[in-house]
């Protein structure tokens, strides 16, 4: 009897509202707030894994006919479990293929179905239908835990007022999940160390971090920006032509990445942009027409087929010989573009690797320097690669009491299983 009222408190705890039928409740209530049309939850063994049914909006204006499928309990990757990811698609899947009848007593089909479950969604839950959701592209979406509880703040400000007993148990849940020894009990297990102590889930390795600075040489240069390092008063081929289009795109995607990082001497907006994209533009015709007159003068000779105006690959090139507005329309253009990437040609010059690693602290992580080397890497990995050459790389290693010193906010990336959920959980929460 004993055991027994234990398990009924467990799965009481592990709930974060009272029963599915208020949690249902909860949702019918929240779309209708929502703007949702014909809400009704569905009851007996008719409903074919429809718990909740309403209408909604399309992108153009269609009426679609939505599902709810809703779970109280985690749903995890239990094939064996009620709450399993595939019972659940399974009642997805049901939804989907069997319709119901409206108020007026006409079968309705279904065109999307919302899993909808106050506690987060594993990853391990979602790997196990993963297969299965392929298929139901488009057609299936969850909305659980912390997104759930967006979606009430949004729309039902008031029920945190009258439910907070839901609130608490959400974040009680949300702790435990927080604290399950899942990868410790791995690593005890693959080592033979034999069972977790409750001592164990205490045991904290403090990690280390570091920052690294790439380091590029610039091209840039009027020459290199406009014309691809290639000269008017030259002698060019009709892939040259293709290759400046090629540069212009380019240099149009380094302005604007240059701007978004504040690496431009103003602030460059979507119209301004788009003129010099223009003007970019304008120029290539002028080239193109220039290249044009040149080629129409040898037409007929030998090694020009008759009617082709394009020479062929074994074709000499071409001399280009420019009009001078022309010359002074690349020059000018040119001399703008390369006040406008002032602040990042001079930032790039500040400093060259001389070293691999560097010891750093927390000064070096406050100091303008820094972060403008920082600023610099990071934008210089999103530019296009011909206006540039990668030149060295410096690691600048912090210790392990950074963040005893550290104040202000401060991101931390690292890869899987890098312990980045570990760190905040000790530090910050």
């Amino acid at each position: 009897m004993a055991a027994k009222k234990k398990a009924t408190r467990s799965a009481s705890k592990n709930k974060s509202f009272s029963s599915e039928h208020v949690l249902q409740q909860v949702i019918a209530e929240l779309l209708e707030r929502s703007g949702k049309e014909k809400v009704q939850i569905l009851q007996g063994a008719v409903e074919f894994g429809k718990d909740i049914v309403f209408k909604d909006v399309g992108p153009l204006g269609e009426t679609i006919a939505c599902a709810c499928v809703v779970k109280n309990t985690k749903i995890t990757g239990n094939v064996d479990s009620r709450s399993g990811a595939r019972t659940v698609f399974h009642q997805i899947e049901q939804a989907l293929d069997t319709p119901y009848l409206d108020g007026n007593g006409d079968a309705v089909r279904v065109g999307k179905v919302y899993v909808i479950s106050p506690t987060p969604i594993s990853q391990n839950a979602l790997m196990s239908i993963v297969g299965k959701l392929h298929s139901r592209s488009g057609q299936v979406q969850f909305v659980c835990g912390s997104d759930l509880f967006e979606l009430i703040r949004r729309h039902w400000p008031d029920f945190y007022a009258d439910e907070t007993s839901v609130v608490d148990r959400y974040i009680q849940r949300l702790t435990q999940d927080l604290n399950h020894a899942n990868k410790l009990a791995s690593v005890t297990l693959d080592s033979g160390l034999g069972e977790i102590e409750d001592a164990d889930h205490r045991i904290y390795v403090q990690p280390s971090f570091f920052r690294t600075v790439n380091y590029f040489d610039l091209h840039i240069s009027a020459s290199s920006l406009i014309l691809g390092g290639r000269s008017l008063m030259a002698e060019w081929m009709s892939t040259d032509l293709r290759h400046i289009e090629i540069v212009h795109q380019n240099l149009v995607k380094l302005l604007v990445t240059c701007s978004d990082w504040q690496l431009t001497s103003t602030v460059l907006s979507e119209n301004d942009i788009a003129n010099v994209d223009s003007e970019l533009t304008e120029l290539r015709l002028g080239i193109l027409a220039c290249w044009e007159s040149c080629l129409s003068k040898l037409i007929g000779q030998p090694y020009l087929e008759d009617g082709d105006v394009t020479p062929s690959s074994a074709a000499p090139v071409i001399e280009v010989v420019a009009e001078g507005d022309l010359t002074q329309q690349v020059e000018s253009l040119g001399g703008e573009i390369l006040k406008l990437l002032d602040p990042l040609v001079n930032a790039s010059k500040l400093s060259t690797p001389t070293r691999e690693v560097v010891s750093s602290d927390a000064g070096t992580l406050a100091s303008k320097p820094f972060r403008g080397m920082c600023k610099v890497s990071d934008c210089c990995e999103d530019l296009p690669e011909i206006f540039l050459d990668f030149k060295g790389t410096i690691r600048h290693e912090f210790d392990k009491s950074l963040f005893s010193q550290w104040n202000e906010s401060v991101l931390v990336s690292g890869g899987p299983g890098s312990g980045k959920t570990a760190f905040c959980r000790w530090n910050a929460l």
